[in-house]
């Protein structure tokens, strides 16, 4: 995959886990990247999935403890981007939120909220300086507001450790 340039190509390798994403999220992830000069010598290592979330429940993801495509541990401690997406076919919103324990506040405040309507996305970039997270600062929360139905959510976290 590879977003042209003024000076030339910027090529971003993304390490996937558990689905591929399609054409039309490899060229939005990388138009993001490259539009806030996100390169290979900034990012370090990538972590992307899509899973479900139960009805009325929620799933709280460690940025530190997240694994890559080949199940190698990342213990990030910077991050340069976050992407997160509610699947087109999900009956509610999603909420995306610092987590109860060892919130990462970093990007969002504590007691702050993003809510995603089906077919939402958020995306966070710090070109300049990453987004810090620590021991007490990296657990992200994101809720499923439908009581009834499974949602889907996509995460794509860009590492500068």
């Amino acid at each position: 995959m590879g977003a042209d340039g003024v000076n030339g190509n910027l090529t971003i390798g993304i390490a996937v886990k558990h689905i591929a994403p399609t054409p039309y999220q490899q060229a939005a992830l990388a138009r993001i990247l490259f539009e806030f000069a996100i390169t290979p010598a900034d990012a370090d290592r990538s972590y992307l999935y899509t899973g479900p979330i139960g009805a009325g429940s929620d799933v709280d993801i460690d940025l530190q403890t997240i694994t890559d495509a080949y199940g190698s541990a990342i213990t990030a401690t910077e991050l340069k981007a976050i992407y997160v997406l509610a699947d087109e076919d999900n009956g509610s919103t999603i909420v995306v939120e610092p987590g109860v324990a060892n919130p990462w506040v970093s990007w969002l405040k504590a007691g702050s909220e993003l809510v995603l309507p089906a077919g939402g996305a958020v995306c966070g970039v710090s070109p300049d300086t990453a987004y810090v997270v620590g021991a007490a600062n990296k657990v992200l929360k994101i809720t499923n507001d439908d009581g009834a139905a499974i949602a889907t959510y996509t995460i794509l976290v860009v590492t500068a450790d």
